[in-house]
C-alpha cells in the first residue's frame, strides 16, 4: 500500500510552547489527530506520535513587538515506518501594542519603550494541517504494527486499566 506524497494528515501539538523560552532548533512532540486512510483502508491511526521544530522564536520587544513562534512539523513514526511530513508552518504572533507604547511615550518620554507586546503562546491541544512530504510504502505487515500507544488510566481505587 502506498500513500501518496502531498497527503494532507490532521496533527495535534502535544505540548507547550512559547515565544518567550522557545529557542530556533527545539524539537517538540505532536500526534495524529486524525487516522490517515487511503482507498478506504487506515494506513496510521489518530495518535500516533511525531515531532515537530521551532523554526523561529522571538521574544516580546520593547516598543509593543508581540512575540514571534513559527513551528514546522517533521514525521510521525507508524512502527517501523517513519511518515515525513512538511508543507506546514504554524507561525502566529503575539499581540502588538504599539498604539499602547505611543500613548504611554506621550505621557511620559521614553515610558512607550518599557512596554513590551505579547508573548505567542502555543497550548497543547492547538491542531493544524500538515501533508505527507514525499511517498511511503507500506508493507502488509506494518499497517498493524504502528497502532497508537495506549494510555493508561488510573482507577478510583488506585488500580490501572
Amino acid at each position: 500500500m502506498r500513500l501518496p506524497a502531498k497527503t494532507l494528515v490532521d496533527i495535534e501539538i502535544t505540548q507547550a510552547l512559547d515565544s518567550k523560552t522557545a529557542k530556533s532548533g527545539d524539537r517538540f512532540t505532536l500526534r495524529l489527530a486524525s487516522p490517515i486512510v487511503v482507498a478506504g483502508q487506515t494506513l496510521v491511526p489518530a495518535g500516533v506520535v511525531g515531532e515537530g521544530e521551532v523554526v523561529h522564536a522571538a521574544k516580546a520587544r520593547f516598543g509593543g513587538k508581540a512575540g514571534e513562534l513559527v513551528l514546522a512539523a517533521r514525521f510521525v513514526d507508524c512502527g517501523a515506518v517513519r511518515v515525513p511530513l512538511g508543507y506546514f508552518k504554524f507561525g502566529a504572533a503575539g499581540e502588538n501594542r504599539p498604539g499602547t507604547a505611543l500613548a504611554a511615550s506621550m505621557v511620559v518620554p521614553f515610558a512607550g519603550l518599557l512596554i513590551a507586546g505579547g508573548e505567542m503562546r502555543v497550548v497543547p491541544g492547538a491542531r493544524a494541517n500538515a501533508k505527507v512530504r514525499s511517498d511511503v510504502q507500506f508493507t502488509e505487515g506494518a499497517v498493524p504494527a504502528c497502532a497508537p500507544p495506549v494510555e493508561v488510566q488510573p482507577q478510583p481505587d488506585g488500580g490501572i486499566s
